[in-house]
């Protein structure tokens, strides 16, 4: 049988201000109060992913022929 873990006060009381800041009352809005803490991360992780495949960063202008272009932005729901 496994032990309950005890958090830290420190960890509590952070979590009970990120619940008051962000007023959660459900599940909806935990993940909405996630999307806001970590959407922009996670979108500048994913076009860091798109330049290291393409080989070029975004309105990287040059003359060489690519087999593989950027056709443009639209938001994304995950």
């Amino acid at each position: 049988m496994s032990r309950k873990r005890r958090l830290m006060p420190e960890k509590q009381e952070a979590i009970s201000k990120f619940v008051d800041m962000y007023n959660i009352q459900s599940v909806k809005d935990l993940q909405e109060a996630f999307k806001d803490l970590f959407g922009d991360t996670i979108q500048g992780m994913l076009e860091a992913e798109l330049d290291e495949e393409l080989g070029y960063e975004k309105h990287d202008r040059t003359e060489e022929v690519k087999s593989n272009y950027r056709n443009g932005y639209k938001p994304k729901t995950l």
